[in-house]
């Protein structure tokens, strides 16, 4: 991100005007608990991306997670 594209902790807003929020495994999982939800998995990803012509590898992260809503 380019300077003064953050808008807060962890929130940004890239070049084209769209918004990120990158959550951490803790606070997703806190905000599923309080929408009453039961936490099944919930973990990183992390993904190595090679570029071969420019000799440099990249990291991407994602979350992956799966909840649960309680019988009622």
């Amino acid at each position: 991100f380019h300077k003064g594209s953050k808008l807060g902790e962890n929130f940004y807003v890239r070049q084209d005007g769209t918004q990120a929020y990158y959550f951490e495994l803790e606070e997703l999982r806190d905000l599923a608990t309080h929408a009453g939800f039961e936490v099944e998995e919930c973990e990183y990803i992390v993904r190595q991306y090679a570029n071969r012509k420019e000799r440099s590898a990249r990291y991407r992260i994602w979350v992956h997670a799966k909840f649960r809503k309680p019988n009622a």
